[in-house]
Order: structure tokens, then C-alpha cells, then sequence
């Protein structure tokens, strides 16, 4: 009988982490999130994100209250040491921590990102707009085109009419494997 139990028991624990992954894609659909990284000089980053340095980077202010109304609540992702998926116990946790858990765990191959997520759980999902001065600079990637440079005058006009907008460039190091970004004046 205690040998059935366990079976069981072990059968509803990998149920449960092989459903983890479903839940995953029907939570990110769920839920109102927004993806940082704490760092802009990288070079992968560059590759992966902005259409291999084509494309560009553009940094936030997170310091007024009705910025962090925008964001929701910041928080930093953890990165699974083993590369398996949060456990969790379906039936001792609430659902919010599952929640925070599913949504804030990544592979440890993404350590390099230094990610960090706006999560707001209570509002409903879908685009919200930038409120003014949210927007600190932009960062135009090392083989950025000018026929983006209309969307950047687009970007200063509309979201900063009353706060200056830095805008800083991306160079390729020559002698090193790294980018060197540089404040510029458009």
C-alpha cells in the first residue's frame, strides 16, 4: 500500500513538472510583463535584441512614483543553477508565489543578461502607453541606420517635450571584444 502512495505520489510530481511548462506560456499570455536588462554594453545582448547592433536600446527612468505605476513591481530573475524548472507544490503554495516563481526563472545560459521584469499581476494584460519623461536616453547600436532616426526624434519629441533626451551611440571596440558607448548630439 505505502509503495502505491509513493508511486502516485511521484507520478502527481511529475505531472505537475511536466505541466509547468504549459502553465509558463499561459501565464506570460496572463499577465502583464515588461523585460530589462541592467546592462547595455553587451555584446550578445546586442546580436540577440537588436537585430545585430542595427537596432536600438532605449533606458528608463524608474524614480517618480507614476513611473513605477507604469512598470509594476521591479524584480530580479533568478537563474536556475541546474537548468530545471521551479518547483513548486501545488498544494501547500499559494498561487501568487507560483506565479512570481514561473515567471521569474530562466536557464542559467541567461545569466548574462542581468534581467530584471516589471510584473503587474493585478491589471489587465495588453499594451499600456509610455507616460512622459519615462524615457532617460537611447542607445543607437553600433551599425544603426538613420532611417531609424526619425522613430529616435520620435521618441524625443513625443516622450520627453519637457525633459531633455540623452542620446549616447555604440561603437565596437577595435582592441577588444566590447562596445564602447559614447553620449552623441542629434
Amino acid at each position: 500500500r505505502a509503495k502505491i502512495l509513493m508511486r502516485d505520489q511521484k507520478s502527481i510530481r511529475q505531472w505537475e513538472q511536466k505541466n509547468l511548462r504549459g502553465l509558463r506560456k499561459e501565464l506570460n499570455s496572463e499577465t502583464c510583463l515588461c523585460c530589462f536588462s541592467r546592462i547595455a554594453n553587451d555584446i550578445l545582448m546586442w546580436s540577440h535584441y537588436a537585430n545585430y547592433h542595427k537596432g536600438i536600446c532605449i533606458c528608463f527612468s524608474y524614480k517618480i512614483k507614476k513611473h513605477k505605476d507604469f512598470f509594476g513591481k521591479i524584480y530580479n530573475v533568478k537563474y536556475s543553477e541546474n537548468n530545471s524548472l521551479p518547483k513548486f507544490n501545488f498544494y501547500k503554495e499559494n498561487f501568487s508565489n507560483f506565479r512570481k516563481k514561473i515567471l521569474l526563472t530562466k536557464a542559467r545560459h541567461w545569466k548574462y543578461e542581468k534581467e530584471c521584469r516589471g510584473i503587474d499581476l493585478d491589471s489587465n494584460v495588453g499594451y499600456r502607453k509610455i507616460p512622459e519623461g519615462v524615457i532617460d536616453s537611447v542607445i543607437l547600436g553600433a551599425k544603426f541606420g538613420k532611417w531609424h532616426l526619425k522613430f529616435v526624434k520620435e521618441i524625443k519629441e513625443v516622450y520627453n517635450k519637457n525633459k531633455p533626451l540623452k542620446i549616447y551611440k555604440a561603437k565596437l571596440d577595435h582592441t577588444k571584444y566590447r562596445l564602447v558607448i559614447d553620449k552623441i548630439n542629434l
